[in-house]
C-alpha cells in the first residue's frame, strides 16, 4: 500500500502516528521513527507477523517477515523431508497469530547392544611357583546386537520391528594358580682347602684354560633358581659345560674369585662359564675372555 500524506509533525514516529499508522520495535521502518520531518520524505514501513511454530511437538513464537508458510520454514531453515507433513499448506500466507505445524515421520534402522559379560576360569599349573597367579589368556565381553525398523513420529518411537540378531560371543579369561613347592636347596659341597686360601703364588692349577666369562643370578636366569646340583644360586657357583670343566669342579677365576662348577645352563657351551651371585652380592664382573684355573 502506497499513500501520501501532509503532516506538521517534526519527527517520522509522530508523522506515522497522526496518519494512525501503528508500528513497534518488531517492525521494519525507514526512515527510523527518531528522524526529522522533511518535505519529499519517503517512508517505509514492513510489519511483522506474529506465528507460532511448531516442529515435532516443540512450539516457538516468533516475529517473521515472510509472506507464507513456506517462506517462514525456509527463513529458519527447516527442510521437510518426504514423509513429513505441514499445515496450514505451505503456499498459505500468512496472518498474525497462525499456528504453523510441522508433523515429522521418520522411518530408519536402529540398533541396540547388549553387553555380555565375560567369566573368569582358574586353572592349576605345577610349573608356576606356590602362591604366584598368570594370566594366560586375556577375557572379552561378547554382544548381542539387535538391528530394528523403527518408525517415530515427532521423534517419538511408535513401531519397533526387529529385523536381525547378531551374537559374539564373550572369551573366557583363564587365570592359572601356581603349585610348584621348590625343594629346599641341597647345601653346597666343602670346597677345598684352596679355596679359603687368599689367590697368590701358592695356588696349584692343574690345569689353566682361556674361556669366555659372563655373569647371572637366579632372578636373570629365568629358572626355578635351583641349579643343576640342587643348590640355591650365590657367588661362588659356577656354570660350566660339563664337556669341558665336569661338575664339582674347584676353579679360580681371576676378579671373582675361587668357586665350584655347580650349575649348567642351555647357552654354556665349550669355553664359556657363567658366574653366580646371590641376590644380596655386589655384581662386580664385567664380561670378557678371562684365564681361569683348574686347581688341583
Amino acid at each position: 500500500l502506497t499513500t501520501s500524506y501532509s503532516s506538521a509533525a517534526s519527527t517520522v514516529g509522530q508523522a506515522l502516528a497522526d496518519a494512525g499508522v501503528s508500528v513497534d520495535e518488531k517492525d521494519l521502518v525507514f526512515h527510523s521513527p527518531s528522524s526529522e520531518m522533511s518535505s519529499g520524505l519517503h517512508i517505509y514501513v514492513r510489519h511483522s507477523t506474529d506465528v507460532t511454530l511448531v516442529v515435532a511437538g516443540k512450539s516457538v513464537e516468533m516475529n517473521t517477515f515472510a509472506q507464507s508458510v513456506a517462506g517462514l520454514l525456509g527463513e529458519y531453515d527447516i527442510k521437510l523431508e518426504q514423509l513429513d507433513n505441514v499445515y496450514p499448506p505451505a503456499d498459505e500466507g500468512l496472518r498474525d497469530g497462525m499456528r504453523v505445524t510441522v508433523t515429522t515421520l521418520r522411518i530408519g534402522i536402529e540398533s541396540a547392544d547388549t553387553l555380555i559379560p565375560y567369566r573368569t576360569v582358574y586353572t592349576y599349573d605345577s610349573t608356576i611357583f606356590e602362591g604366584e597367579q598368570l594370566l594366560v589368556q586375556g577375557g572379552q565381553d561378547g554382544r548381542l546386537r539387535r538391528e530394528f525398523n523403527v518408525t517415530r513420529l515427532n521423534g517419538n518411537k511408535i513401531i519397533t520391528d526387529v529385523v536381525s540378531e547378531t551374537l559374539t560371543l564373550p572369551v573366557e579369561q583363564v587365570i592359572a594358580i601356581g603349585t610348584f613347592v621348590a625343594p629346599t636347596p641341597a647345601p653346597l659341597p666343602p670346597a677345598p682347602a684352596l679355596i679359603a686360601a687368599a689367590p697368590g703364588s701358592d695356588i696349584v692349577c692343574s690345569q689353566t684354560l682361556t674361556v669366555w666369562a659372563t655373569w647371572y643370578t637366579a632372578a636373570s636366569s629365568g629358572g626355578s633358581g635351583i641349579t643343576a646340583t640342587g643348590t640355591a644360586v650365590y657367588r661362588g657357583v659356577i656354570a660350566t659345560d660339563p664337556n669341558v670343566i665336569p661338575l664339582g669342579t674347584n676353579i679360580y677365576v681371576p676378579g671373582y674369585g675361587f668357586g665350584i662348577a655347580a650349575d649348567t645352563g642351555g647357552g654354556i657351551r665349550g669355553n664359556k662359564i657363567d658366574l653366580g651371585y646371590g641376590p644380596n652380592d655386589v655384581y662386580d664382573w664385567r664380561t670378557g675372555n678371562v684365564e681361569i684355573c683348574i686347581v688341583g
